[in-house]
């Protein structure tokens, strides 16, 4: 009946260890969490590294400009509003993903307190069932001295009765075979002492296995309180540094405007001979044969250089500074090419008709004609990876008609100097 107890506890216990693997499939569960977290950490840090790397580009081009004229200023006024509307938007945006994170990160603490708590009960109970396989043993190892007790008894008895062994063989036969049934039993004793300290030894080793997985979750738990913590804390110096440099971005765009008078970067004499520029509008040409979106677009080589001349109702979306998608791949051509003419001043003039602008935020023709031609340099530099000091982005609004119709005038022109 003992026998029978012990083993019923043992499958007791069996069935509380089963539990073990669902908890360490959480523990694995919250590690893959942590992984993802510091994964959007690093897509957020490359975020902002592209935002900041386009500010700063954007602030080395406007040192550039040539324009002498008193408009540009509004022109630069009307940029920095869109850009601000854009930062804005920017920072919308990654305060929401900040708080979504936070909320999840406080769903994950939830839940991995949780576990902690439930790995805490099954301890207890492992600990319970311990302590009966301890006091089943303590019982058994009673038995077993009394057992022995006796058995020492009988041993003095039997020595007594070999001094009249003659006399009372009988008894001592009876007394022999008492003994051995005894001895029987002794070793049954022993044998179940044997299997409760091996069940004992199991128990204990489960038990310190357990209070490991404890441990091991309350690190898992405490590790990912820091770095939510410190994700916080990085998330919130990125929004400070993201408006220093809106700050610093608008006191450059004044020191522009001051700095206008001093024009730089003029294209050399003699343009028009330069065998290189030559080259190079006969490879555009070719590039942009067959195109459907280059369709009005005209190559030429004068006396201010290699001038390529893009109709903005094919470059830009209507009544739009973004480009289009069929402007891509004309630009894209364009970038190979000026790719290959490293060294040369290149200019991207944003030119216009001379109707009023409606239905855009800019004051003049001034700002829509910047701002068309700076949304050409940052493709144009990003997509060829042009050096940001040799390109600069200008307006020339309505002064510079080319045509009789208010579509023709309506173009960005690049200017490649000698």
């Amino acid at each position: 009946m003992r026998g029978l107890a012990i083993y019923f506890a043992v499958a007791i216990f069996a069935m509380g260890c089963v539990q073990v693997k669902p908890l360490r499939e959480r523990v694995a569960q919250q590690e893959a969490v942590i992984t993802k977290l510091r994964e959007d950490n690093a897509q957020f840090q490359k975020n902002y590294y592209q935002i900041k790397e386009m500010l700063d580009s954007e602030s080395a081009d406007k040192e550039k400009q040539l324009s002498g004229l008193q408009r540009e200023l509004d022109k630069s006024q009307n940029l920095k509003t869109q850009k601000e509307r854009e930062l804005s938007d920017e920072l919308n945006v990654v305060r929401l993903q900040f708080k979504a994170f936070r909320e999840e990160t406080a769903e994950q603490q939830k839940a991995n307190e949780a576990a902690a708590e439930r790995l805490r009960q099954n301890v207890s109970e492992l600990t319970a069932e311990r302590d009966a396989a301890l006091k089943k043993f303590a019982e058994l190892d009673a038995q077993h001295r009394v057992q022995q007790q006796r058995l020492d008894e009988m041993t003095k008895e039997t020595a007594d009765l070999r001094v009249n062994l003659k006399t009372v063989q009988a008894q001592a036969d009876s007394l022999g075979k008492e003994r051995a049934a005894l001895q029987q039993s002794l070793q049954a004793e022993q044998k179940t002492r044997a299997d409760a300290e091996q069940k004992l030894k199991a128990s204990q080793d489960d038990n310190a296995q357990a209070q490991k997985q404890l441990a091991a979750a309350a690190a898992d738990l405490k590790a990912a309180r820091a770095e939510g913590d410190r994700t916080r804390q990085e998330s919130r110096k990125q929004l400070e540094k993201m408006k220093r440099d809106l700050d610093a971005s608008s006191a450059e765009r004044k020191m522009l405007a001051e700095k206008a008078d001093s024009p730089k970067m003029q294209p050399r004499a003699n343009a028009a001979d330069d065998p290189e520029l030559k080259a190079a509008a006969d490879k555009l040409r070719q590039r942009l044969s067959g195109v459907e979106a280059a369709k009005g677009a005209d190559v030429r080589v004068d006396g201010r250089g290699l001038r390529i001349i893009l109709p903005s109702d094919r470059l830009f979306q209507e009544k739009s500074i973004i480009l289009a998608s069929q402007a891509k791949p004309v630009l894209d051509r364009v970038g190979e090419v000026l790719g290959s003419l490293s060294g040369h001043p290149i200019k991207i003039e944003g030119h216009t008709d001379s109707e009023p602008v409606q239905d855009l935020p800019f004051v003049d023709n001034w700002g829509l004609g910047f701002a068309r031609a700076d949304r050409v340099r940052d493709y144009l530099m990003r997509s060829a990876k042009l050096s940001a000091k040799n390109v600069t982005a200008l307006s020339r609004a309505d002064l510079d008609p080319i045509g009789t119709t208010a579509a023709a005038n309506r173009r960005v022109e690049i200017v490649v100097g000698k």
